[in-house]
């Protein structure tokens, strides 16, 4: 009897050896699964985080709708058109145009003060204009659901002694107007008939069928970056504007507006205000914002 307990007795302590030899030699599983499972919420984070940054560090050039959102709104804007004169009192001034849109079920009001100017990193205050060659500030309006409305407003800022120019939408969406380091002025109409003149000389164009357009396949191919680097400031400038006069669209820009007028193609029909960036086909988008990113 004794002989059979003790048997067992080295039975059980060996089963018991084998098994911690066993959770020894394996982890016992549980644990390399747990450390698995970390690894892969780490990365999903990371993936989130990083798309989240990118999200945060997209900007916007002219002609590029966004779309911002808050408690119950929905809206959409477009900054349409940008650049600078001198007013009465020789103070450097801007102008930006924009269009907007009801995307939510309640009426909002949308003016200016939907806007946020930056230039350099410091804030500057919108200035309201009862008269100017663009016109006056735009009122603020009630916007019902799904209607719309274009709109103006002014500011202070002297476009030569400023490297970066931005504008937030809503403090959610930021357009980049102006960007020295990489020579850009990224409006439809340059401000700057100065140094458009300055380059006057750079402004030739080729004896073929096509000599009268800067850039004569830019509505149906996609510009290459050879082509656009042999252009000069001035007519990177008047390509991009080039696109829009195929289209009718008339200029307020007197440099511009004459400049067009010379040309045998062109029609304008469609006052700035009223054009829509519908009409651009997917060649004709590309090839503008290409253009002003090379700026």
């Amino acid at each position: 009897m004794r002989s059979q307990t003790k048997m067992k007795k080295k039975l059980v302590s060996g089963l018991m050896v084998c098994f911690l030899i066993g959770c020894v030699a394996t982890g016992c599983g549980s644990k390399k699964k747990v450390v698995t499972a970390t690894k892969q919420t780490s990365d999903t984070t990371k993936e989130s985080t990083t798309a989240d940054e990118t999200k945060e560090d997209k900007t916007y050039s002219v002609g590029e709708a966004v779309t911002v959102q808050g408690n119950k709104t929905k809206l959409e804007f477009t900054i349409t058109d940008y650049g600078s004169f001198y007013n009465d009192n020789d103070d450097a001034m801007i102008y930006i145009k924009y269009h907007a849109k009801n995307l939510g079920k309640n009426a909002e009001v949308i003016g200016q003060n939907n806007f946020s100017i930056y230039a350099d990193d410091y804030a500057v205050s919108n200035t309201v204009l009862l008269d100017s060659e663009y016109g006056a500030t735009s009122d603020d309006v009630e916007l019902s659901a799904g209607k719309m409305a274009n709109g103006i407003f002014f500011a202070k800022v002297d476009t030569e002694e400023v490297a970066k120019l931005e504008v937030k939408v809503n403090d959610q969406k930021t357009y980049v107007l102006q960007h020295r380091k990489s020579g850009s002025i990224q409006n439809t109409e340059s401000k700057n008939t100065a140094d458009a003149n300055s380059n006057s000389e750079s402004d030739e164009t080729s004896d073929s069928d096509d000599s009268e357009y800067i850039l004569p396949n830019s509505d149906s191919e996609y510009i290459s970056s050879d082509e656009i680097n042999d252009l000069s400031a001035r007519d990177k400038r008047l390509a991009i504007n080039e696109i829009y006069a195929r289209h009718g669209r008339k200029f307020d820009n007197a440099e511009i507006r004459e400049y067009f007028e010379s040309q045998s193609w062109y029609n304008g029909t469609i006052d700035a205000d009223d054009f829509d960036e519908s009409v651009l086909n997917k060649y004709e988008k590309a090839n503008i914002k290409k253009i002003a990113d090379s700026q």
